[in-house]
């Protein structure tokens, strides 16, 4: 892998609380590291006090006019148009793009980027579920037509436990790869961890 920029899209970024804004800038932070490659963040909520890009230098930050799909959406493409990216990793979450669990909006723009772009999918989450008086019950069908459809789009997916990895097996009728990875610990990992027999219990 040589030097070159990717294009990440994340729900959030810091100063917000935002997993997928953090596990990203870690991943950014990795790929720099061991392999120069840098990322260009597109965050589609953009905080109140929007973190300056050079206090995340080499990696840059973008954020589209407002908290919008129709604003993500221009902005988007607008990132792939004037870039020369390696490819794009998208974050993606049932409701990290809508507050209402919602997405079937988000699946049209990330299809447009299809032939500009080599397209990955990290499933943070999938579908949610829950009993008939929930919203999560009327809301999964849409969700897992859109986790179908991602991943139709992608070259390969990525996702972190088993019960992810199950559900979308079950959805991966394009055959596409999918990959399980853990989760990096945004407080930091232990250099070289003890052996299990030599810590003390907590």
């Amino acid at each position: 892998m040589g030097t070159g920029t990717i294009l990440q899209v994340v729900s959030g970024f810091r100063p917000e609380t935002d997993g997928m804004g953090d596990f990203a800038r870690l991943l950014g932070d990795t790929l720099d590291q061991r392999h120069s490659l840098r990322s260009h963040f597109l965050v589609y909520r953009r905080p109140e006090a929007p973190r300056d890009s050079g206090a995340n230098s080499p990696d840059v930050i973008s954020y589209p006019s407002e908290s919008s799909l129709s604003a993500f959406g221009s902005r988007l493409k607008e990132l792939v148009e004037q870039n020369s990216f390696e490819f794009a990793l998208i974050h993606y979450g049932p409701y990290a793009y809508t507050r209402d669990g919602k997405p079937g909006a988000f699946c049209p723009i990330i299809e447009d980027l299809v032939g500009k772009i080599p397209i990955f999918v990290f499933f943070h989450e999938v579908y949610a579920s829950g009993l008939p008086w929930r919203r999560a019950f009327w809301t999964r069908r849409e969700q897992k037509k859109v986790v179908a459809n991602l991943l139709n789009l992608s070259s390969a997916s990525f996702t972190s436990n088993a019960i992810y990895m199950d559900r979308l097996e079950r959805l991966n009728t394009a055959g596409r790869t999918i990959t399980k990875i853990p989760i990096f610990s945004n407080m930091g990992e232990l250099e070289s961890p003890s052996p299990l027999n030599q810590r003390a219990r907590q």
